[in-house]
Parts: C-alpha cells; structure tokens; sequence
C-alpha cells in the first residue's frame, strides 16, 4: 500500500462517518419539537467589536440578549 491509499481510504471513511452523523441529527428533528416562542429584549446581528460590547453592556443591565 501507498500512503496516498491510506489518505484515500481515510477521507473516505470520514465522509461517510459525517454524512451519518447529518443524517442521525436530521432524523432526530422533529416539527413537533421546534419552538417559536422565545422572547429576547435585544437582539443584535453582527459579533464585531461594537455588536459584543453593545450585548455585554445590555446583558449587564438585565436584558435578554440574542447575538446572531
């Protein structure tokens, strides 16, 4: 064998261990179990510099903070 074969026959095997592991989750979801009703106080889109400051000083005054 040829360590190019061993690299070969390893991505092959990762590939199929993650497509498994997306098709367990995937299963796993169910549309009974998805919830929309949460509720956050501030909701910031963005984890640059001023989105993170913004989000600690909120959360620091007791609000519930989203950062997407």
């Amino acid at each position: 064998m040829q360590r190019r074969d061993i690299l070969k026959m390893g991505m092959v095997g990762a590939g199929a261990l993650a497509l498994g592991a997306v098709n367990a989750q995937a299963s796993a979801v169910d549309a009974k179990d998805v919830k929309f009703d949460e509720e956050w106080d501030v909701i910031i889109i963005g984890s640059g510099f001023a989105g993170l400051a913004t989000g600690l000083k909120a959360a620091q005054k007791g609000n519930k903070v989203l950062i997407l």
